[in-house]
């Protein structure tokens, strides 16, 4: 008996440890196309779309959340991110499908050269 709820113990806690390596990454943004969805997400230049996995909890209204199973160890500075579409095929809806993003918000770090830049607009 003893044998059998260590093993059961010990998966638990693997399945832990597997959980905690996938994190919800800070999106910088996201747009919906016809064919997927674009997130723009932070990188140092070493960032690919295999670097992700979907979790999604469906519903009325999908509820999809963007996990980060690989961390980009490159140190380019690349204050805008970078931009990657993932087909509905791989999250899991389908085109058309009510989904909201569950992702948090990063921060962009952009700049402007002039401040004349922001009048001509």
């Amino acid at each position: 008996m003893k044998r059998i709820l260590y093993t059961v113990i010990a998966a638990l806690c693997i399945d832990s440890v597997a959980i905690a390596d996938q994190q919800a990454e800070k999106i910088l943004g996201y747009t919906a196309t016809q064919t997927g969805v674009i997130f723009q997400v932070s990188s140092g230049g070493c960032t690919h779309p295999e670097d992700f996995v979907m979790q999604v909890n469906l519903g009325q209204v999908a509820e999809v959340t963007l996990l980060r199973i690989r961390p980009d160890t490159c140190y380019s500075y690349i204050p805008t991110g970078i931009k990657m579409k993932i087909p509905y095929s791989k999250i899991g809806i389908e085109p058309g499908q009510a989904f909201i993003v569950k992702n948090q918000n990063g921060v962009v770090r952009g700049w402007l050269w002039k401040d004349q830049d922001l009048l001509s607009q």
